[in-house]
């Protein structure tokens, strides 16, 4: 008896490579606005939302990097935009910076043989700490590692703060403007040591605050607003701990449970708040310290990954980059005892996400017939207008199959569930750009 099998048509490239992603979303210093790399158009550009409003603006046309390999940083007066950009995707960015209102570009730094990144501006917004492997002025000749330098907001000055032979990484301001901070290692034998440490904003006076033992990765995060205290991460016990280091003292106050992965960020801004990410259970969520007591609060997101959790309207709400299994990356706000929304998605206007949970998947290119059922899948949603049965294109991530274990890459044709049980298209809160809808989570 003859078998009559047939090969699905392949997926275009084009289909999948339309698919919209955001990257590095970061809160203005007033708490009012979040800036963000954003490739909906085609092409990645600069783009801030009022976080008020949720009315989003394109702030850049054409300006800034084609691949994100490196950041951004927002100026203390949130008047400008500070970013590196490299030429032909050689990985030697130069810096520049972008005037929000007006979208006009001026250009900090060329050297072609340095990457640098931009991390902080200081305080009084007279200087950005950069990252960069130029070479040090005493040896213009020698090839440089990846030090913490300085610039003038202008560019007119440059010079370094550390000369360490192992990369460094950090560069953030105390709040009084005095104190940098930073992670590297001196230990020449253990090339995993990770040590924290400060040094005067003028290159002096550098000294080592935060080492738990040899060999650990101790790390620091944010400074509190008292200029003396910083987060801090240690896996000095088997796992990452966190916990805030005195600067003056080098005294640890541990905040997080041992054996449960946990890593320090940030502070509000009155300091009353500390904010950590938590991998446990298969899930990555904030929680939430009270600095003085240690009580946590755990914000019960939906199961996925919740990361870079950001203070803003006055310390009230927390800026949360979340996605699910059945979700795609969204920024979503968490106010007490409200639920998370969704303010900008990763989908085009007015998508809709239907939940693919234990359906067949096929791979658009391979022997036919192939077909694997999973429990879940990171998928990419089809449009609110498609309200059919049509197999429609996904991007997924695939656990244990052999595919997953040698690293190959496949694309899978993913079957949506029946056309009554779409969900209903979310209503667009930000001038046309995005979605808005409601998920659920515990006060």
């Amino acid at each position: 008896m003859a078998v009559v099998t047939s090969r699905e048509a392949r997926i275009p490239l084009e289909e999948l490579c339309r698919l919209p992603s955001f990257f590095f979303p970061q809160v203005s210093w007033k708490g009012d606005k979040v800036g963000f790399y954003w490739d909906k158009s085609g092409r990645i550009e600069l783009y801030v939302m009022d976080l008020a409003t949720k009315a989003i603006r394109q702030v850049s046309h054409g300006e800034v990097p084609r691949a994100m390999r490196t950041g951004f940083a927002w100026s203390r007066d949130d008047r400008f935009i500070a970013f590196g950009k490299d030429a032909g995707g050689n990985e030697q960015h130069d810096l520049y910076k972008i005037e929000v209102e007006t979208g006009e570009v001026t250009q900090l730094s060329k050297d072609p043989a340095a990457e640098e990144h931009a991390i902080q501006f200081s305080p009084d917004d007279r200087w950005l700490t950069v990252g960069t492997n130029k070479r040090l002025p005493e040896s213009p000749d020698r090839p440089g590692q990846l030090n913490l330098w300085k610039i003038r907001a202008d560019g007119s000055e440059y010079v370094p703060l550390t000369r360490y032979a192992f990369p460094v990484f950090g560069g953030l301001w105390s709040d009084d403007g005095e104190w940098i901070s930073y992670v590297t290692n001196e230990d020449l034998a253990n090339l995993k040591n990770r040590d924290g440490y400060v040094v005067r904003r003028d290159g002096t006076g550098a000294k080592k605050i935060f080492s738990v033992r040899p060999g650990s990765q101790d790390t620091l995060g944010d400074w509190h607003p008292d200029s003396r205290r910083i987060a801090a991460t240690s896996d000095a016990s088997g796992q990452n701990r966190a916990g805030i280091v005195d600067a003056q003292t080098g005294a640890v106050r541990w905040y997080s449970p041992e054996r449960i992965e946990e890593h320090a960020l940030r502070f509000s801004k009155n300091g009353k708040w500390l904010v950590t990410i938590r991998n446990e259970e298969s899930q990555v969520r904030p929680i939430l310290y009270d600095v003085d007591s240690g009580k946590a609060r755990d914000l019960k997101l939906p199961a996925g990954f919740a990361l870079g959790a950001q203070f803003f309207a006055n310390d009230t709400k927390l800026l949360i980059n979340c996605s699910t299994d059945v979700t795609r990356s969204a920024l979503v706000e968490r106010r007490s005892r409200r639920s998370c929304t969704v303010r900008v998605t990763s989908r085009p206007v007015r998508s809709c996400r239907p939940s693919f949970t234990s359906t067949a998947a096929r791979p658009a290119s391979g022997s036919a017939g192939s077909t694997h059922s999973r429990s879940s899948w990171s998928t990419a949603a089809s449009s609110c207008s498609s309200r059919t049965s049509e197999a429609r294109p996904a991007t997924a991530s695939i656990f244990g199959t052999p595919p997953s274990r040698t690293g190959a890459a496949r694309t899978w044709r993913m079957s949506p569930p029946a056309p009554n049980t779409w969900p209903p298209c979310p209503t667009s809160t930000a001038t046309g750009s995005s979605c808005s809808a409601e998920a659920t989570a515990g006060s």
